[in-house]
Protein backbone atom coordinates (compact mmCIF):
# COMPACT_ATOMS: atom_id res chain seq x y z
CA UNK A 1 0.00 0.00 0.00
CA UNK A 2 2.85 2.11 0.95
CA UNK A 3 4.78 1.76 -2.24
CA UNK A 4 1.51 2.77 -4.43
CA UNK A 5 1.27 6.02 -2.49
CA UNK A 6 4.62 6.88 -3.03
CA UNK A 7 4.79 5.90 -6.77
CA UNK A 8 1.89 8.48 -6.84
CA UNK A 9 3.84 11.02 -5.13
CA UNK A 10 6.89 10.32 -8.15
CA UNK A 11 4.23 10.57 -10.46
CA UNK A 12 3.47 13.96 -9.64
CA UNK A 13 6.87 14.86 -8.82
CA UNK A 14 7.93 14.13 -11.96
CA UNK A 15 5.14 15.43 -13.96
CA UNK A 16 5.87 18.74 -12.01
CA UNK A 17 9.60 18.61 -13.15
CA UNK A 18 8.70 17.68 -16.81
CA UNK A 19 6.29 20.76 -17.18
CA UNK A 20 7.79 23.04 -15.57
CA UNK A 21 11.14 23.02 -16.95
CA UNK A 22 9.65 23.19 -20.45
CA UNK A 23 7.86 26.67 -19.12
CA UNK A 24 10.58 28.16 -17.79
CA UNK A 25 13.10 27.29 -20.81
CA UNK A 26 10.89 28.46 -23.44
CA UNK A 27 10.58 32.18 -24.55
CA UNK A 28 8.32 34.15 -22.71
CA UNK A 29 5.63 34.42 -25.75
CA UNK A 30 5.44 30.60 -25.23
CA UNK A 31 4.79 30.52 -21.58
CA UNK A 32 1.63 29.61 -20.21
CA UNK A 33 -0.17 30.59 -16.22
CA UNK A 34 -0.17 28.67 -13.79
CA UNK A 35 -3.31 27.30 -13.90
CA UNK A 36 -3.00 25.77 -17.24
CA UNK A 37 0.53 24.42 -15.98
CA UNK A 38 -1.63 22.54 -12.73
CA UNK A 39 -3.90 21.57 -15.08
CA UNK A 40 -1.59 19.75 -17.39
CA UNK A 41 0.42 18.45 -14.59
CA UNK A 42 -2.65 16.72 -13.46
CA UNK A 43 -3.41 15.22 -16.42
CA UNK A 44 -0.15 13.81 -16.90
CA UNK A 45 0.73 12.54 -13.50
CA UNK A 46 -3.29 10.38 -14.12
CA UNK A 47 -1.73 9.51 -17.34
CA UNK A 48 1.28 8.12 -15.29
CA UNK A 49 -0.99 6.48 -12.72
CA UNK A 50 -3.32 4.87 -15.06
CA UNK A 51 -0.56 3.50 -17.47
CA UNK A 52 0.83 1.58 -14.53
CA UNK A 53 -2.22 0.72 -12.50
CA UNK A 54 -2.74 -1.32 -16.27
CA UNK A 55 0.69 -2.05 -17.00
CA UNK A 56 2.70 -2.02 -13.83
CA UNK A 57 6.31 -1.53 -13.79
CA UNK A 58 6.78 -3.20 -17.55
CA UNK A 59 9.03 -2.64 -20.28
CA UNK A 60 6.35 -1.48 -22.11
CA UNK A 61 4.84 0.85 -19.52
CA UNK A 62 8.55 2.68 -20.09
CA UNK A 63 7.27 3.59 -23.75
CA UNK A 64 4.01 4.53 -22.96
CA UNK A 65 4.54 7.21 -19.88
CA UNK A 66 7.41 8.38 -22.41
CA UNK A 67 4.36 9.25 -24.84
CA UNK A 68 2.67 10.60 -22.13
CA UNK A 69 4.86 12.98 -21.18
CA UNK A 70 5.69 13.93 -24.45
CA UNK A 71 2.49 14.49 -25.82
CA UNK A 72 0.89 16.64 -23.29
CA UNK A 73 3.22 19.19 -23.05
CA UNK A 74 2.66 19.10 -27.01
CA UNK A 75 -1.17 19.68 -26.61
CA UNK A 76 -0.13 22.49 -23.69
CA UNK A 77 2.76 24.56 -25.64
CA UNK A 78 1.78 23.37 -29.13
CA UNK A 79 3.72 26.29 -30.92
CA UNK A 80 7.51 25.73 -30.52
CA UNK A 81 7.66 22.48 -30.88
CA UNK A 82 11.91 21.56 -30.97
CA UNK A 83 11.70 23.85 -27.70
CA UNK A 84 9.44 21.47 -26.02
CA UNK A 85 11.66 18.48 -27.15
CA UNK A 86 14.81 20.22 -25.83
CA UNK A 87 13.26 20.87 -22.40
CA UNK A 88 11.65 17.59 -22.36
CA UNK A 89 15.00 15.57 -23.31
CA UNK A 90 16.49 17.04 -20.61
CA UNK A 91 14.19 16.55 -17.81
CA UNK A 92 13.85 12.70 -19.26
CA UNK A 93 17.46 11.78 -19.96
CA UNK A 94 17.74 13.05 -16.02
CA UNK A 95 14.84 10.29 -14.72
CA UNK A 96 15.76 7.76 -17.20
CA UNK A 97 19.57 7.52 -16.23
CA UNK A 98 18.56 8.62 -12.60
CA UNK A 99 16.07 5.26 -12.35
CA UNK A 100 18.37 3.33 -14.88
CA UNK A 101 21.22 3.72 -12.15
CA UNK A 102 19.28 2.90 -8.82
CA UNK A 103 17.04 0.39 -10.09
CA UNK A 104 20.69 -1.84 -11.02
CA UNK A 105 21.60 -1.00 -7.29
CA UNK A 106 18.37 -1.61 -6.10
CA UNK A 107 18.57 -5.36 -7.94
CA UNK A 108 21.76 -5.87 -6.71
CA UNK A 109 21.33 -4.86 -2.82
CA UNK A 110 18.31 -7.06 -3.16
CA UNK A 111 19.68 -10.15 -4.22
CA UNK A 112 22.36 -10.06 -1.36
CA UNK A 113 19.58 -9.24 1.30
CA UNK A 114 16.95 -11.47 0.16
CA UNK A 115 14.76 -10.65 2.52
CA UNK A 116 10.86 -9.82 1.67
CA UNK A 117 10.60 -7.52 5.02
CA UNK A 118 13.13 -5.33 3.19
CA UNK A 119 11.51 -5.26 -0.07
CA UNK A 120 9.89 -2.12 0.34
CA UNK A 121 12.07 -0.23 2.25
CA UNK A 122 14.91 -0.61 -0.32
CA UNK A 123 12.31 0.11 -3.02
CA UNK A 124 11.57 3.81 -1.34
CA UNK A 125 15.24 4.22 -0.27
CA UNK A 126 16.99 3.46 -3.42
CA UNK A 127 14.43 3.90 -6.57
CA UNK A 128 11.96 6.73 -5.27
CA UNK A 129 14.06 8.95 -2.66
CA UNK A 130 16.99 9.48 -5.52
CA UNK A 131 14.21 10.65 -7.86
CA UNK A 132 12.80 12.85 -5.29
CA UNK A 133 15.68 14.15 -4.29
CA UNK A 134 17.12 15.08 -8.26
CA UNK A 135 13.72 16.81 -8.99
CA UNK A 136 14.02 19.16 -5.44
CA UNK A 137 17.78 19.99 -7.02
CA UNK A 138 16.21 20.42 -10.28
CA UNK A 139 13.21 22.21 -9.57
CA UNK A 140 15.99 24.83 -7.08
CA UNK A 141 18.23 25.24 -10.12
CA UNK A 142 15.76 26.21 -13.21
CA UNK A 143 17.89 29.05 -13.99
CA UNK A 144 21.25 26.67 -14.62
CA UNK A 145 18.34 23.91 -16.48
CA UNK A 146 17.89 26.95 -18.62
CA UNK A 147 21.58 27.73 -19.35
CA UNK A 148 21.92 23.57 -20.65
CA UNK A 149 18.75 24.58 -22.98
CA UNK A 150 19.99 27.51 -24.43
CA UNK A 151 23.32 25.08 -25.40
CA UNK A 152 21.65 22.27 -26.80
CA UNK A 153 19.28 24.27 -28.67
CA UNK A 154 21.81 26.63 -29.98
CA UNK A 155 23.55 23.58 -31.95
CA UNK A 156 20.96 23.91 -34.06
CA UNK A 157 20.10 20.03 -33.78
CA UNK A 158 16.84 18.68 -35.32
CA UNK A 159 13.79 17.53 -33.30
CA UNK A 160 14.32 13.67 -34.90
CA UNK A 161 17.71 13.67 -32.99
CA UNK A 162 16.78 14.32 -29.43
CA UNK A 163 13.78 12.12 -30.03
CA UNK A 164 15.94 9.34 -31.27
CA UNK A 165 18.32 9.97 -28.08
CA UNK A 166 15.37 9.25 -25.08
CA UNK A 167 13.83 6.40 -27.33
CA UNK A 168 17.41 4.85 -27.21
CA UNK A 169 16.83 5.51 -23.24
CA UNK A 170 13.65 3.92 -23.41
CA UNK A 171 14.55 1.09 -25.10
CA UNK A 172 17.73 0.35 -22.66
CA UNK A 173 15.04 0.78 -19.50
CA UNK A 174 12.84 -1.85 -21.53
CA UNK A 175 15.66 -4.11 -22.18
CA UNK A 176 16.83 -3.70 -17.99
CA UNK A 177 13.48 -5.02 -16.79
CA UNK A 178 13.14 -7.79 -19.61
CA UNK A 179 16.82 -9.07 -18.05
CA UNK A 180 15.32 -9.20 -14.91
CA UNK A 181 12.56 -11.16 -16.06
CA UNK A 182 10.39 -9.43 -14.79
CA UNK A 183 7.87 -9.00 -17.70
CA UNK A 184 5.04 -10.32 -19.63
CA UNK A 185 5.50 -12.21 -23.09
CA UNK A 186 2.56 -10.19 -24.67
CA UNK A 187 5.10 -6.95 -23.68
CA UNK A 188 8.29 -8.45 -25.09
CA UNK A 189 7.06 -9.30 -28.68
CA UNK A 190 5.69 -5.11 -28.65
CA UNK A 191 8.89 -4.35 -27.19
CA UNK A 192 10.65 -6.17 -30.55
CA UNK A 193 8.01 -4.88 -32.71
CA UNK A 194 8.71 -1.20 -31.60
CA UNK A 195 12.98 -1.82 -31.49
CA UNK A 196 12.35 -3.13 -35.18
CA UNK A 197 10.11 -0.26 -36.07
CA UNK A 198 12.69 2.05 -34.51
CA UNK A 199 15.39 0.79 -36.78
CA UNK A 200 14.11 1.06 -39.74
CA UNK A 201 12.74 4.65 -39.08
CA UNK A 202 16.30 5.27 -37.72
CA UNK A 203 17.58 3.78 -41.32
CA UNK A 204 15.84 5.88 -43.18
CA UNK A 205 15.90 9.18 -41.31
CA UNK A 206 19.82 8.66 -41.60
CA UNK A 207 19.49 7.90 -45.58
CA UNK A 208 17.61 10.46 -46.20
CA UNK A 209 20.24 12.85 -44.12
CA UNK A 210 23.16 11.16 -46.41
CA UNK A 211 21.02 11.94 -49.47
CA UNK A 212 20.27 15.76 -48.63
CA UNK A 213 24.29 15.91 -47.35
CA UNK A 214 25.18 14.52 -51.28
CA UNK A 215 22.91 17.24 -52.28
CA UNK A 216 24.81 19.73 -50.66
CA UNK A 217 27.84 18.85 -51.39
CA UNK A 218 27.19 18.88 -54.84
CA UNK A 219 25.94 22.27 -55.03
CA UNK A 220 28.86 23.42 -53.33
CA UNK A 221 31.04 22.10 -55.80
CA UNK A 222 29.33 23.39 -58.59
CA UNK A 223 29.01 27.25 -56.31
CA UNK A 224 32.79 27.03 -55.54
CA UNK A 225 33.37 26.07 -59.58
CA UNK A 226 31.68 29.25 -59.79
CA UNK A 227 33.15 31.52 -57.06
CA UNK A 228 36.45 30.49 -58.94
CA UNK A 229 35.30 32.26 -62.19
CA UNK A 230 33.83 34.94 -60.29
CA UNK A 231 37.29 35.73 -58.97
CA UNK A 232 38.37 35.46 -62.79
CA UNK A 233 36.30 37.77 -63.72
CA UNK A 234 37.47 39.92 -61.16
CA UNK A 235 41.13 39.64 -61.37
CA UNK A 236 40.15 40.34 -65.77
CA UNK A 237 38.00 43.31 -64.85
CA UNK A 238 40.81 45.14 -62.41
CA UNK A 239 43.22 45.15 -65.47
CA UNK A 240 40.68 45.92 -67.88
CA UNK A 241 39.64 48.74 -65.50
CA UNK A 242 42.43 50.11 -65.26
CA UNK A 243 43.70 50.37 -69.12
CA UNK A 244 39.86 52.11 -69.26
CA UNK A 245 41.01 54.47 -67.09
CA UNK A 246 44.67 55.54 -68.70
CA UNK A 247 42.14 55.88 -72.25
CA UNK A 248 40.38 58.28 -70.30
CA UNK A 249 43.06 60.13 -69.12
CA UNK A 250 44.53 60.18 -72.77
CA UNK A 251 40.74 61.83 -74.05
CA UNK A 252 40.91 58.41 -76.32
CA UNK A 253 36.75 58.42 -75.48
CA UNK A 254 35.67 56.81 -78.79
CA UNK A 255 38.02 53.66 -77.90
CA UNK A 256 37.21 53.70 -74.86
CA UNK A 257 32.93 53.04 -75.82
CA UNK A 258 34.27 50.11 -77.91
CA UNK A 259 36.12 48.66 -75.42
CA UNK A 260 32.96 48.91 -72.97
CA UNK A 261 30.67 47.37 -75.21
CA UNK A 262 33.05 44.66 -75.57
CA UNK A 263 33.09 44.15 -72.16
CA UNK A 264 29.75 44.35 -71.90
CA UNK A 265 28.61 41.89 -74.45
CA UNK A 266 31.51 39.15 -73.54
CA UNK A 267 30.50 38.76 -69.48
CA UNK A 268 27.09 38.16 -69.01
CA UNK A 269 27.82 34.72 -68.03
CA UNK A 270 28.58 35.65 -64.27
CA UNK A 271 24.99 35.76 -63.71
CA UNK A 272 23.82 32.05 -64.76
CA UNK A 273 22.66 29.79 -62.32
CA UNK A 274 24.42 27.03 -60.57
CA UNK A 275 22.94 23.76 -61.75
CA UNK A 276 23.99 20.34 -61.02
CA UNK A 277 22.96 16.87 -62.74
CA UNK A 278 24.71 13.45 -61.33
CA UNK A 279 24.64 12.31 -65.43
CA UNK A 280 26.39 13.63 -67.71
CA UNK A 281 23.78 12.14 -70.46
CA UNK A 282 21.24 13.77 -68.61
CA UNK A 283 18.00 13.99 -70.97
CA UNK A 284 16.59 15.74 -67.89
CA UNK A 285 19.32 18.30 -67.76
CA UNK A 286 18.75 18.93 -71.42
CA UNK A 287 15.24 19.83 -70.89
CA UNK A 288 15.83 21.97 -68.10
CA UNK A 289 18.24 23.87 -70.16
CA UNK A 290 15.77 24.47 -72.54
CA UNK A 291 13.47 26.27 -70.35
CA UNK A 292 14.18 30.19 -68.71
CA UNK A 293 14.63 29.45 -65.05
CA UNK A 294 15.97 32.83 -64.18
CA UNK A 295 18.43 32.75 -61.32
CA UNK A 296 17.35 29.51 -59.83
CA UNK A 297 19.76 27.29 -58.76
CA UNK A 298 18.86 23.17 -60.52
CA UNK A 299 19.72 20.47 -58.82
CA UNK A 300 19.09 16.78 -60.91
CA UNK A 301 19.46 13.90 -59.37
CA UNK A 302 18.57 10.49 -61.26
CA UNK A 303 18.60 7.16 -59.80
CA UNK A 304 16.27 5.89 -61.88
CA UNK A 305 16.59 5.42 -65.95
CA UNK A 306 14.42 8.22 -67.56
CA UNK A 307 14.36 6.24 -70.58
CA UNK A 308 11.87 3.92 -67.93
CA UNK A 309 9.02 6.01 -67.88
CA UNK A 310 6.55 5.13 -70.35
CA UNK A 311 6.72 9.18 -71.69
CA UNK A 312 7.97 10.20 -74.85
CA UNK A 313 10.95 12.51 -74.94
CA UNK A 314 8.30 15.30 -75.86
CA UNK A 315 5.74 14.35 -73.76
CA UNK A 316 8.46 14.48 -70.96
CA UNK A 317 9.68 17.67 -72.25
CA UNK A 318 5.91 19.05 -71.80
CA UNK A 319 5.18 17.45 -68.47
CA UNK A 320 8.80 19.12 -66.62
CA UNK A 321 8.41 22.10 -68.37
CA UNK A 322 5.26 23.12 -67.27
CA UNK A 323 6.23 22.03 -63.78
CA UNK A 324 8.84 24.26 -63.66
CA UNK A 325 7.85 27.13 -65.32
CA UNK A 326 5.16 27.44 -62.55
CA UNK A 327 7.86 26.88 -59.80
CA UNK A 328 9.86 29.36 -61.59
CA UNK A 329 6.73 31.96 -61.44
CA UNK A 330 6.01 31.06 -58.02
CA UNK A 331 9.70 31.32 -56.21
CA UNK A 332 10.01 34.57 -57.85
CA UNK A 333 13.01 34.02 -60.08
CA UNK A 334 14.84 32.71 -56.82
CA UNK A 335 15.70 29.30 -54.87
CA UNK A 336 16.58 25.42 -55.62
CA UNK A 337 14.87 23.32 -57.87
CA UNK A 338 15.45 19.71 -57.17
CA UNK A 339 14.65 17.20 -59.36
CA UNK A 340 14.71 13.58 -58.23
CA UNK A 341 13.98 9.65 -60.23
CA UNK A 342 13.82 6.87 -58.29
CA UNK A 343 12.20 3.70 -57.96
CA UNK A 344 9.17 2.32 -55.99
CA UNK A 345 8.33 -1.27 -55.82
CA UNK A 346 7.08 -1.69 -59.50
CA UNK A 347 6.32 1.77 -60.24
CA UNK A 348 8.85 4.73 -61.36
CA UNK A 349 8.70 8.18 -59.89
CA UNK A 350 9.93 11.52 -60.44
CA UNK A 351 9.69 14.41 -57.82
CA UNK A 352 10.26 18.07 -58.65
CA UNK A 353 10.93 19.80 -55.38
CA UNK A 354 11.10 23.84 -54.73
CA UNK A 355 11.22 25.88 -51.91
CA UNK A 356 9.24 28.42 -52.90
CA UNK A 357 6.30 29.52 -50.78
CA UNK A 358 3.77 27.20 -49.54
CA UNK A 359 0.37 26.73 -51.45
CA UNK A 360 -2.58 28.15 -50.08
CA UNK A 361 -4.32 24.96 -48.53
CA UNK A 362 -7.88 26.51 -49.94
CA UNK A 363 -6.55 26.24 -53.80
CA UNK A 364 -4.08 23.26 -53.97
CA UNK A 365 -6.50 21.07 -54.72
CA UNK A 366 -7.65 23.01 -57.71
CA UNK A 367 -4.23 23.28 -59.29
CA UNK A 368 -4.73 20.47 -62.02
CA UNK A 369 -8.08 21.77 -63.14
CA UNK A 370 -7.88 23.32 -66.57
CA UNK A 371 -8.23 27.17 -66.48
CA UNK A 372 -7.39 27.22 -62.80
CA UNK A 373 -4.98 30.40 -62.42
CA UNK A 374 -3.39 32.13 -59.89
CA UNK A 375 -2.43 34.51 -62.17
CA UNK A 376 -4.10 37.76 -63.43
CA UNK A 377 -5.56 36.49 -66.44
CA UNK A 378 -7.75 38.79 -68.58
CA UNK A 379 -7.40 36.76 -71.89
CA UNK A 380 -7.76 33.46 -70.32
CA UNK A 381 -3.94 32.17 -71.76
CA UNK A 382 -3.30 30.81 -68.23
CA UNK A 383 -4.12 27.77 -66.49
CA UNK A 384 -3.84 25.36 -68.90
CA UNK A 385 -0.23 23.85 -68.32
CA UNK A 386 -0.48 22.12 -64.99
CA UNK A 387 -3.75 20.62 -66.27
CA UNK A 388 -1.74 19.35 -69.61
CA UNK A 389 0.18 17.26 -67.21
CA UNK A 390 -2.55 15.85 -65.19
CA UNK A 391 -3.35 14.40 -68.67
CA UNK A 392 -0.55 13.35 -70.01
CA UNK A 393 0.67 11.51 -66.86
CA UNK A 394 -3.16 9.63 -66.13
CA UNK A 395 -2.84 9.24 -70.13
CA UNK A 396 -0.51 6.22 -69.75
CA UNK A 397 -2.02 5.37 -66.57
CA UNK A 398 0.01 7.09 -63.80
CA UNK A 399 -1.03 9.62 -61.53
CA UNK A 400 0.61 12.65 -59.66
CA UNK A 401 0.39 14.51 -56.44
CA UNK A 402 1.27 17.64 -55.08
CA UNK A 403 2.50 18.40 -51.37
CA UNK A 404 2.97 21.93 -50.39
CA UNK A 405 4.41 23.67 -46.67
CA UNK A 406 5.92 26.29 -45.68
CA UNK A 407 9.68 24.22 -46.16
CA UNK A 408 9.22 22.92 -49.51
CA UNK A 409 6.30 22.14 -52.56
CA UNK A 410 6.73 18.85 -54.03
CA UNK A 411 5.07 17.36 -57.49
CA UNK A 412 5.13 13.90 -57.39
CA UNK A 413 5.02 11.74 -61.01
CA UNK A 414 3.88 7.76 -60.20
CA UNK A 415 4.67 5.81 -63.41
CA UNK A 416 4.41 2.40 -64.25
CA UNK A 417 7.89 1.74 -65.46
CA UNK A 418 8.16 1.00 -69.21
CA UNK A 419 8.70 -3.01 -70.19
Amino acid sequence: MIINIVDIINSLVQSIMIIATINYCLEDEYKKDNKELILYTIVTCLGFVISYKFIGNSSLNILITHCISLIIPYCLFRKDILGITVGHTIIYFAIAFNSLIFSNVFMTLNMLINKEEYVQILQILLIYAPQFIMAFIILRNLDSINKIYKVIRSRNLSTISFLILSLILDFIGSFSIIIQGENNPIFLNIIFFALSAFLVAITIHFANSEKKAKEIHDLNIALEEKVLELKKIKHDYGSQISYLYALHLMKRHDRLGELLKDIIDGHNSITDQVRVSNRSDSIIATIVNSISTKDINIVIDEQAKIEEFPLEEVELQRVISNIITNSVTAMDGRGIITIRTLYEFNKIIMKIENNGPEIDKGIITKIFEEGFSTKKDDKGNHGYGLSIVKDIVEKEAGKIELFSNNKKTEFKIIMPIRM
